[in-house]
């Protein structure tokens, strides 16, 4: 197996430094207070006219689903508001959240795999909102959004030093679609614009404000490319290595078939699964070639299967060679250009590539890379588009040099920044 060493990852999150230990409820958290910050507002009480709208759920089974349905009613289950104002008890609801479990559970065979069937929400504003207008506000909300479509239930809690509503979707539709609810973030924002209108209709001061909403358009362009750019990494890696070994190297593991690779991001995986081998060799992939890999899981009466395809990426092609020069040098060689990082790798074919960037000497120094070593470089993008370098320091007799004679002013292909 390849004992490579690990990607030298130069993606820096700009303006912040993770938290140890992060976790995503933390990570948005962070997100949600910059955003308020950044309109002059903070998520700490200083927005008192936000509103508040948040999926905090769903029922994955009909039992879970009335045991959430008896923790919202609990202070008086005999006044469940259903749809456009109907007042039902606590068992007339559960009778007809089983009813759309049922169709939910259908439909998510046919269009997709929901594990959830209902949506679980929590409507409020800050400080003891009026009851009445609170609860007219999300009625209304919920009418516009969800009437004759989906079936809901929501009430009020005044237990807290926060008036809320707890509201229930059911996901399973009402009309001859037969397709699920999927409440994505563009519904939401409009649900939380509406709920801020409705709010302010009957005399209490809401508001709400997206950050999506003031992106420009390029900002948005930009966003969406780097969202398929991200699918289109997603399970896509280049094999370092193939083979039969004992499972995880163990001296007692069991017969197996392995897959060393590394993403187009530059984290290194080692794939266990003797179902690998027929797609490995059947096709026959080759070391250093880019594929994409999927496993199906396991289902009534069948295994579960690996599925390897090749699958080019563009954007993102491997650069293999040997580091000629590296050190600080005005940018593009010019004159009157700023003080920069160059590096200048010379590919197996023997052309010669310069890149410039300050970004370099982070990673020239973190890894111990230096002239005549032999790499491996690609371009990764990080969530919000902007590429970084990855370089990775590899066995010189893997690359196999093809040097050309260099004329005494070798045509050089220099890039601005990270382009090939």
């Amino acid at each position: 197996m390849s004992n490579n060493q690990p990607w030298i990852d130069m993606e820096h999150i700009r303006g912040s430094k993770p938290h140890a230990n992060d976790t995503s409820s933390k990570i948005h958290s962070r997100k949600n207070s910059a955003a308020y910050k950044k309109s002059g507002k903070t998520s700490s009480g200083g927005n008192k006219n936000h509103v508040v709208v948040k999926i905090t759920g769903g029922a994955k089974s009909p039992s879970r689903a009335r045991g959430k349905m008896e923790y919202d009613s609990r202070d008086n289950p005999n006044e469940i508001y259903f749809n456009d104002g109907e007042i039902i008890d606590l068992d007339t609801a559960c009778t007809i959240l089983d009813a759309d479990f049922e169709k939910a559970d259908m439909a998510s065979r046919s269009y997709s795999n929901d594990s959830k069937m209902t949506y679980n929400m929590v409507f409020s504003m800050p400080d003891k909102t009026d009851e009445e207008a609170l609860k007219g506000a999300v009625a209304d909300t919920l009418k516009t959004h969800f009437c004759d479509k989906y079936n809901y239930f929501y009430t009020l809690h005044n237990d807290t030093k926060n008036n809320h509503v707890h509201v229930t979707v059911s996901k399973a539709s009402l009309d001859k679609s037969g397709k699920n609810l999927h409440l994505d973030k563009t519904l939401l924002n409009n649900v939380k614009s509406d709920f801020a209108k409705n709010l302010n209709k009957r005399g209490i001061k809401a508001e709400f404000n997206s950050h999506t909403d003031e992106l420009t358009t390029k900002q948005r362009e930009k966003a969406a490319e780097s969202r398929r750019f991200n699918r289109e990494l997603a399970d896509t890696y280049r094999v370092l290595d193939y083979g039969h070994a004992k499972y995880q190297n163990k001296q007692d593991g069991a017969p197996s078939y392995f897959v060393h690779v590394v993403s187009l991001k530059g984290i290194e995986k080692t794939l266990w699964s003797k179902g690998l081998e027929p797609e490995i060799n059947g096709k026959n992939i080759a070391v250093g070639e880019t594929i994409k890999i999927k496993k199906e899981s396991a289902t009534m009466g069948k295994q579960s299967r690996w599925f390897v395809d090749r699958h080019k990426v563009e954007g993102t092609e491997l650069l293999r060679g040997k580091i000629l020069k590296a050190g600080a040098a005005k940018h593009m060689n010019k004159s009157n250009g700023k003080l920069s990082y160059n590096v200048a790798i010379q590919d197996e074919a023997g052309n010669i590539h310069q890149f410039w960037s300050k970004d370099l000497k982070t990673a020239f120094d973190k890894s111990g890379i230096k002239a005549g070593d032999s790499v491996e470089f690609i371009k990764a993008r990080d969530k919000n588009g902007i590429e970084h370098p990855k370089f990775r320091k590899v066995d010189p007799a893997t690359v196999k040099m093809q040097p050309k004679q260099q004329p005494e002013q070798p045509k050089q292909s220099q890039s601005s920044g990270f382009k090939m």
